[in-house]
């Protein structure tokens, strides 16, 4: 309301001004203490007032969840966690190289040559597995059986004639027989099958 409408262009009495107060249903408040304050502020105010006890009521009813936890160890817990499955990721991948590679130097049971490989000397880095190769090479040497020949097959029919070496000692040289009859004839001297082999 606006207090011309109570003055008007007139000055007042006392009298006049409580008459006019009242025909317009005016209230004055003593404000020095602060005791008053308009309602569309008050409104405002208690709504803010009654969004942070909301707040802060479910705020509470969240930190009761956690009475008793310790979020220092559950922290701790969580890096652990994170810790052991990139260990264990880890693991599987050098295995799984570790695998590949002995399948590929032709070992016969890739679970029979595992427990001669050094893992802590294997590294991996993406495709590359470092740290087997002089391993491998190692147990080629002392223990081949692990492994398939990779020495090319030699040929049957030399490795025959090599096993079967004393027979010719039992069978006749033809052309050996041949020349031996021509030097005892060219000789005079009758040939040891006449003889039967003794003179």
């Amino acid at each position: 309301m606006d207090i011309k409408e109570l003055f008007g262009d007139k000055s007042l009495t006392y009298a006049d001004f409580e008459k006019a107060a009242g025909e317009h249903k005016a209230k004055f408040v003593d404000l020095s203490e602060g005791g008053y304050v308009d309602k569309g502020k008050f409104d405002g105010k208690a709504n803010e007032l009654k969004t942070a006890n909301d707040t802060i009521a479910d705020l509470q009813g969240k930190v009761k969840t956690f009475d008793g936890v310790d979020v220092e160890k559950l922290k701790q817990d969580v890096k652990d966690a994170q810790t052991k499955y990139d260990t264990d990721i880890g693991n599987l991948k050098k295995s799984s190289a570790v695998n590949l590679a002995l399948m590929g130097a032709k070992a016969h049971d890739v679970k029979a040559v595992l427990p001669f490989v050094n893992m802590d000397a294997v590294t991996v880095d993406n495709d590359k597995v470092m740290g087997l190769d002089e391993q491998v090479q190692n147990l080629k040497k002392d223990k081949a059986f692990l492994f398939e020949d990779e020495k090319p097959a030699e040929d049957s029919q030399t490795a025959g004639h090599v096993s079967s070496a004393g027979e010719h000692h039992d069978s006749p040289d033809t052309s050996l027989d041949t020349f031996a009859a021509a030097a005892y004839k060219a000789a005079g001297i009758s040939a040891p099958e006449a003889t039967g082999g003794k003179e």
